[in-house]
């Protein structure tokens, strides 16, 4: 029996490590992308991709003729960067019905 829980679940020291799974939010990628629309002032979440693909500011944009330049970079703040979440189902108590 562990010294430091006595038996109870959950023991940062006895129990396993939590299963980790790719984060939903930003298909494990750690970041979210935008572009910048220079028409209608708002930003619209694109794949990492679309967003290198894209000039680096608005004034690279203009000169291009083009609608679209990068937006924010941000990390996820689901998985906080790290690209993976932990598996809660693992965890889950299966009802009997």
């Amino acid at each position: 029996m562990c010294e430091v829980c006595h038996g109870h679940p959950n023991c940062p020291v006895c129990s396993p490590e939590p299963r980790m799974i790719e984060c939903a939010a930003c298909q494990g990628q750690g970041y979210v992308w935008y572009r910048y629309d220079l028409e209608e002032d708002r930003e619209t979440e694109v794949t990492e991709k679309e967003f290198n693909a894209l000039p680096a500011d608005e004034t690279e944009a203009i000169e291009k003729g083009l609608r679209y330049c990068q937006g924010e970079k941000e990390t996820c703040s689901v998985c906080d960067g790290t690209g993976e979440v932990e598996d809660y189902e693992l965890y889950e108590p299966e009802w009997d019905d």
